[in-house]
């Protein structure tokens, strides 16, 4: 049996900015905290943090790793945390202690949007610490794992791990080449932003060309970071598979594919085209189309990718799924729509568990190999 909580402390570790209560458990090994918002931040150090908490720039989250005594003489793996926040010109710093307040981990990277560490085979409580080094009226999120990572890459034909989308820990968008945003101040003198509607639903991702031109793009952005993968490790197999909605309307010829996003974005629905982030087009991966239990979906290999990022983990923002190949003439090819899916939020308002049913839509198959931790 193991059990990972993490939240606010008792009163003795009270301190201005102590984060709400989570619990993670074993049927749901991921989870995440929304952290404060610093209006700004005052003149602060890893020090200030991990030395004379509390500070009006700095927030406390309790990690408590429940596990046996002797649980991982059986098990590798550990528990990976992690933030982010939308803004890279903002720039906040992880830190990670033992309850006696030794320090175990830190990342302190600069002109990025994530800090994350990997601590291996805690047993305890953990103290976070998360900084507000350089920021202008920012808030971060962040999120714990607890991870059993396989200690050696899978051979060819073994089985790697099976991951979901969660919201919270991971991200996405999709933009319309159509899409206006025009202020206009109604009757009563206020200012309203009409655009197009999304008709998509809330859980697609839509792709679609006419003729060589792109009219809807998709970004997905999945936190490795938050499932273990940090700087120096060594990632043997990342695969995306991506179910397709009824509503997709296909025609013969269709390709599609993934290419990496170099810039921060923010998520949201039916954006202007001129959101797209800006990516790689010497980094993408094709998407290879096939059947799995009935329905159409997805594949796309970002094996090179995962181990970039794992090289650099700030580096990380995402995928862009868009369209590729087509005519030169809009009327020489036919225009096509592939609406990528992934899974539904829950509704607190109905008995059902919307999430849970529809988690399948995405999954990741991931293996890696987590780098030692230093001995002290």
């Amino acid at each position: 049996m193991f059990g990972l909580g993490f939240g606010s402390a008792p009163s003795a570790w009270a301190g201005t900015a102590d984060a709400t209560s989570r619990t993670v458990r074993a049927a749901l090994p991921v989870s995440g905290w929304d952290g404060a918002t610093f209006a700004a931040s005052h003149p602060t150090s890893g020090s200030v943090c991990t030395q004379r908490f509390p500070h009006r720039s700095c927030q406390r989250v309790g990690v408590e790793v429940a596990v046996r005594a002797g649980y991982w003489d059986g098990n590798d793996g550990g528990v990976a945390i992690s933030i982010s926040w939308p803004d890279p010109s903002d720039d906040f710093d992880l830190y990670v202690l033992s309850a006696a307040g030794a320090p175990l981990a830190s990342s302190t990277q600069r002109d990025t949007t994530t800090e994350s560490v990997f601590i291996r085979h805690p047993i305890g409580r953990l103290d976070v610490r998360v900084a507000a080094t350089s920021v202008t009226d920012s808030a971060y999120t962040g999120s714990v794992a607890l991870l059993q990572p396989d200690p050696v890459p899978p051979q060819i034909g073994g089985d790697p791990k099976s991951l979901y989308f969660a919201y919270g820990t991971d991200r996405s968008a999709w933009f319309w080449s159509i899409q206006v945003e025009q202020q206009i101040t109604d009757s009563n003198g206020q200012l309203q932003t009409l655009k197009l509607p999304d008709l998509e639903g809330p859980s697609a991702l839509p792709v679609a060309m006419v003729g060589a031109s792109a009219t809807k793009a998709s970004a997905l952005f999945f936190n490795l970071a938050s499932r273990g993968v940090v700087t120096g490790s060594t990632v043997s197999r990342f695969v995306l598979t991506l179910s397709e909605s009824g509503r997709t309307t296909s025609a013969t010829g269709v390709a599609m594919q993934a290419c990496r996003i170099t810039s921060a974005w923010v998520s949201g629905r039916a954006q202007t085209w001129s959101a797209v982030p800006p990516y790689d087009p010497a980094a993408c991966v094709s998407g290879v189309p096939a059947t799995s239990g009935g329905s159409r979906v997805w594949r796309f290999d970002l094996t090179t990718d995962a181990q970039a990022w794992a090289t650099a983990p700030s580096s990380n923002n995402g995928v862009l799924f868009v369209g590729s190949g087509g005519s030169s003439s809009r009327d020489a090819a036919p225009s096509w729509e592939v609406d990528l899916q992934i899974p539904r939020g829950d509704d607190p308002a109905t008995s059902a568990n919307e999430y849970a049913r529809s988690q399948d839509r995405l999954t990741a198959d991931l293996a890696f190999t987590a780098p030692p931790t230093p001995t002290p």
